[in-house]
């Protein structure tokens, strides 16, 4: 069992520019799309302070498996599928964080 753990346990990715791209849409709603090659995601949020808006965290990584074994990759997601207002997306990795 300890050698299935070396397989998925993440290697979790700094921040480039290329690892995650955030778009907006005209009608508002904004798609995080994601590199090829990255295994999976961890996305939260929370309400803004004076609760008007929304701040998003990203954090991504790769692992074994995914690259040699099953070589899926993650699809793009929706961080406001209902239109809520977002502030800010930051990408995080060990506590650190970078704005978009």
């Amino acid at each position: 069992m300890k050698n299935y753990k070396n397989l998925t346990a993440p290697g979790y990715i700094p921040y480039s520019r290329d690892v995650v791209t955030i778009k907006e849409k005209s009608d508002g709603i904004i798609v995080a799309e994601f590199r090829k090659d990255i295994s999976g995601y961890n996305l939260a949020c929370h309400e803004a302070g004076d609760k008007s808006c929304y701040v998003y965290y990203i954090t991504t990584w790769i692992n074994y498996w995914s690259m040699n074994v099953t070589k899926n990759t993650i699809q793009n997601t929706v961080l406001n599928p209902n239109g809520e207002l977002v502030s800010a997306v930051y990408y995080t990795i060990q506590m650190a964080a970078t704005a978009f």
